[in-house]
C-alpha cells in the first residue's frame, strides 16, 4: 500500500501509533487522506526536493548493481575486485555529498522564500484607511476596559472572525502598547498566569491578521524546519549501503 509523507498540524494517535504535532511521518495514504481532510495533518510535497531525494536513491541502486558486477567477475582477483568497488564506491560517494550539499542549500533557499510571503501582506485595495483606525481604536477601548483577562480573550474570540484583515493588523501593529494596558487588566494575576494569558491574546491576533497566501506559506515553512531538523541528512540509507558494499571486501 502506498504511504505519503505528512506534517502533523496537531498530534494525533489513532490506530495505537502517536503522531506528534511538528513532525513528518510516512502513512498509508487512507490514513494520510483521513488526516489531512480533518485539519490534523499537511501533506509534505516539494517538487525541488524530491528530486534530490530520488538522485541519491538512484546512486544507490546504480552503485549496488556495480558492485555486484565485480562481485560476480570471477576473473578478476581478490585484490582487484577490492580497488574496484573502493573505487566504485568513493565515486559514488563524491556524487552523493554534491547531491546532498545541493539538497540543503535548496531547501535553505525554499525556507527563506516561505517566511518571505509568511510576512508580506497581499496589496490591499480601495481601503479606507480613516475607517480601519476607527474600529481598531473601538475594539482597542473593548479590549482594555474589560474586567479581566478571561473577558478580554472572550472579546478577541467573538470579534476577530467578524473584523476586516486592516483593522486586525492594524491591532497587531499597536500590540506594544496594548500589552502594557493588559498588563493593568491582568494586575490581580500570578505573573506566569498573567504572561500566558497576553501571549493567547498576542497568538489569537496575530493568527487571524494572516490571509490565505500567508497562511499557506507558513504551513510550508514549519513543513520545510521539520525535513531541515529531521530528515536533513538524505545519504543516510546511500551511507548505510556503501558501507555494507565495503565489506563485502573483507
Amino acid at each position: 500500500m502506498k504511504n505519503i509523507d505528512v506534517y502533523m498540524v496537531h498530534s494525533d494517535s489513532r490506530g495505537g501509533a502517536v503522531r506528534t504535532q511538528g513532525f513528518i511521518y510516512s502513512v498509508e495514504e487512507h490514513i494520510a487522506n483521513q488526516l489531512i481532510s480533518e485539519g490534523k495533518a499537511s501533506r509534505v510535497e516539494f517538487n525541488e526536493l524530491k528530486r534530490y531525494e530520488d538522485s541519491v536513491a538512484v546512486l544507490t541502486d546504480d552503485l549496488t548493481i556495480a558492485v555486484e558486477k565485480v562481485l560476480q567477475n570471477n576473473r578478476l582477483t581478490i585484490d582487484a575486485r577490492k580497488s574496484d568497488i573502493l573505487s566504485l564506491v568513493n565515486e559514488a560517494k563524491i556524487k552523493a555529498d554534491k547531491v546532498q550539499s545541493d539538497y540543503i542549500a535548496t531547501l535553505k533557499r525554499l525556507k527563506q522564500d516561505a517566511e518571505k510571503r509568511a510576512i508580506s501582506y497581499e496589496e490591499e485595495e480601495k481601503v479606507d484607511w480613516n475607517k480601519i483606525k476607527q474600529d481598531a481604536g473601538i475594539i482597542r477601548t473593548q479590549i482594555v476596559m474589560q474586567p479581566n483577562l478571561i473577558s478580554v480573550i472572550s472579546i478577541i474570540n467573538d470579534k476577530l472572525p467578524l473584523l476586516e484583515k486592516p483593522v486586525i493588523r492594524t491591532l497587531l501593529s499597536q500590540f506594544y502598547d496594548i500589552r502594557a494596558e493588559l498588563e493593568k487588566v491582568g494586575s490581580n494575576l500570578k505573573p506566569e498566569i498573567k504572561r500566558q494569558s497576553i501571549n493567547e491574546i498576542y497568538r489569537k491576533i496575530l493568527e487571524f491578521s494572516k490571509d490565505e497566501q500567508q497562511v499557506g506559506s507558513d504551513l510550508d515553512y514549519q513543513k520545510l524546519e521539520a525535513k531541515e531538523k529531521y530528515q536533513g541528512n538524505i545519504t543516510n540509507q546511500f551511507n548505510k549501503v556503501a558501507e555494507r558494499l565495503l565489506r563485502k571486501t573483507s
